[in-house]
């Protein structure tokens, strides 16, 4: 399911929602003055990259996949570690 980015212009935020236009979070500036703000613009920046993440997860777990189908005796450990701390991080419950 796609994810968006919605700007809202009377406020300094963004609203993320998925497909099905259900609120999934909102990423808002305390410091920014307008939409051009630098600090808003970082609001942004961060908006989109969560909107990304369901997506950077499947190319985590597929690097991950074709990494251990390449390089199964280690290589560069130091990617494949990271790799899997990511994955692990993004998708254990904090319970």
């Amino acid at each position: 399911m796609d994810w968006k980015v919605i700007k809202r212009s009377n406020k300094l935020q963004v609203t993320i929602t998925n497909g099905l236009n259900q609120r999934i979070c909102e990423v808002k500036s305390y410091q920014g003055v307008d939409f051009n703000d630098p600090t808003t613009k970082e609001a942004n920046d961060n908006a989109r990259l969560i909107v990304q993440a369901p997506r950077l997860l499947e190319i985590c777990k597929e690097a991950l996949r074709m990494y251990e189908s390449v390089q199964p005796a280690g290589g560069w450990q130091g990617v494949h570690d990271e790799l899997k701390s990511v994955i692990k991080d993004s998708t254990e419950s904090e319970n």
